[in-house]
């Protein structure tokens, strides 16, 4: 009781140092209800009188009053009148301020201010601040009362059993939307409450992520709010509801709900990457399909064109071979031309295909045990003539350590053909070096030419499908801006990836990585 004392006082002190007032009382309830009402500042004047009138109009304004509302008398005195009898030299002006003490819903007493000097009458901001010294002072005296009853205790068996269930919950192979359920309807019943729901604060629409009723049809008021943060940002509100208007919650329960808000972070956590990895689910299974729906045309549109450009390019060599009697120089130019674009067209289809087959997962590496240097002449001898043709050098060097690996050999002798040819067209004198190299995670494959180079701000563009960098060379030569991305996409299908390095004017080097399990 001393130290309630003592708030109380220092409480009256500060009032009257911050404010300034003629009379204070206070009324307080008691535990059956009844209230009793007492002068708490000094004077030398008997107030009986406004005892009187202070516990009649707190009866009188009870609902007002426990809704947490503050309301002014104002009073004009007479001569003869019952308050100039018993005080006197008073004015002839009263106003009487009546405050509530009202925390978490709760209404447990109020102060009653009085102002008999009408030259100093309180301002609306002296209104607003008083109302809030007595908000604090309500919160002070709501958890000394509590601690004099032995009312703030540790939690008990029941919640530690609440929070070894919650841990349960957690733990086991439930949907995240099911836990939430579980999580709201334990606490609907600890606390006794009629409602409990749970709030998103992340959009601007107020929308109900999860509810518990227990009975829908009883009209209830709002008690507690407890928020629930991830990250420093405040995710969604836990929001306890009740018919009883007057309930109240203790210090270690309110600690007990903020340790059940951090449960809840964590799976509305959950729910929004499970939602995140379903929309990316979604959009793979359409991709997958839209592919897959790509491969089967392509496949039949190849089928449609191999078979009349197999016929073309057939009577086109058997023309060109004079089988069926003498060409003029003008026939054999134009032959040379249909046979020509009719091979271009060939490599164009049979590049699409492959890239579409791979972009739909269809397309399967049979890997097989081969001698790496085999591989290295069998594509370097079908491009022995052309460089000949060119006067260009044509060289390989492999290293001392090199000798088997495993890989498909049909896709591995592509892609070196693919980037061998590259170099070629792009030379114009020198050399085209295929350099083999073995390191402890990885075999390499570098083609090296001394032709005109990339620019930095072209290179990205080379592995784009159809994609050609625009040179005076590139005018020259055919192609189907295929080969890099075809080749790029085969490495990638291997575990292994396909770089360059390159600089105008003195040449560039195209290296294919393959993995450590691709070797022996």
């Amino acid at each position: 009781m001393e130290a309630t004392q003592e708030i109380r006082c220092k409480f009256i002190d500060l009032l009257q140092t911050t404010i300034g007032f003629s009379q204070i009382l206070q009324w307080e309830f008691q535990a059956n209800n009844s209230f009793s009402v007492q002068i708490l500042s000094q004077t030398s004047q008997s107030f009986e009188n406004i005892l009187t009138l202070c516990q009649s109009l707190v009866e009188k304004e009870h609902q007002l009053l426990s809704q947490g509302r503050v309301f002014f008398v104002d009073l004009e005195v007479e001569k003869n009148n019952f308050l100039l009898d018993t005080i006197p030299n008073i004015t002839k002006k009263y106003r009487f301020i009546f405050i509530p003490c009202y925390y978490q819903s709760l209404y447990f007493g109020g102060f009653l201010l009085v102002n008999n000097n009408f030259n100093s009458d309180w301002t609306e901001s002296d209104i607003l601040l008083i109302q809030k010294l007595v908000d604090q002072y309500a919160c002070v005296q709501y958890w000394m009362n509590l601690s004099l009853k032995q009312s703030v205790i540790s939690p008990n068996k029941a919640e530690l059993n609440q929070i070894e269930i919650l841990s349960n919950v957690l733990n086991c192979n439930l949907e995240p939307q099911e836990n939430l359920g579980i999580i709201l309807k334990l606490i609907g019943e600890r606390f006794e409450v009629e409602q409990v729901e749970l709030r998103n604060c992340l959009e601007n629409e107020n929308i109900i992520i999860k509810e518990w009723n227990k009975n829908p049809e009883i009209k209830i008021n709002l008690l507690l709010k407890i928020p629930v943060f991830f990250s420093s940002q405040l995710q969604a509100e836990l929001i306890l509801k009740s018919s009883c208007f007057t309930r109240i919650f203790a210090l270690d329960q309110i600690q007990f709900l903020e340790k059940i808000s951090q449960y809840i972070s964590v799976i509305l956590q959950q729910i929004q990457i499970n939602k995140k990895l379903q929309e990316v689910t979604t959009k793979n299974q359409i991709l997958e399909a839209s592919n897959h729906n790509k491969s089967e045309f392509l496949t039949h549109i190849n089928h449609e064109l191999r078979t009349p450009l197999t016929g073309i390019l057939g009577f086109s060599r058997m023309l060109q071979e004079e089988i069926y009697g003498p060409l003029n120089d003008k026939q054999k130019q134009y032959m040379q031309g249909i046979l020509t674009s009719g091979e271009h067209l060939l490599a164009l289809i049979n590049d699409f295909l492959d890239i579409s087959k791979i972009e739909a997962n269809q397309e399967e590496l049979f890997l097989e045990l081969i001698a790496v240097e085999d591989i290295c002449l069998s594509a370097l001898s079908i491009l022995k003539a052309k460089a000949k043709e060119q006067k260009l050098e044509l060289k390989l060097e492999i290293g001392s350590n090199v000798n088997m690996c495993t890989t498909d050999q049909r896709r591995l002798k592509q892609i070196l053909l693919n980037l061998l040819s590259n170099a070629l067209k792009f030379t114009e004198v020198g050399s085209v070096t295929l350099k083999v190299e073995n390191y402890p995670d990885k075999l390499t494959f570098s083609v090296i030419d001394t032709g005109i180079g990339i620019k930095e701000g072209d290179q990205t563009q080379l592995f784009q499908p159809f994609r050609q960098i625009h040179n005076h060379l590139s005018r020259k030569q055919k192609g189907t801006g295929l080969g890099l991305a075809l080749s790029r996409k085969l490495a990638q299908l291997h575990g292994g990836d396909i770089t360059l390095a390159s600089e105008v004017g003195k040449g560039s080097c195209f290296t294919l990585h393959l993995p450590f399990q691709c070797r022996l």
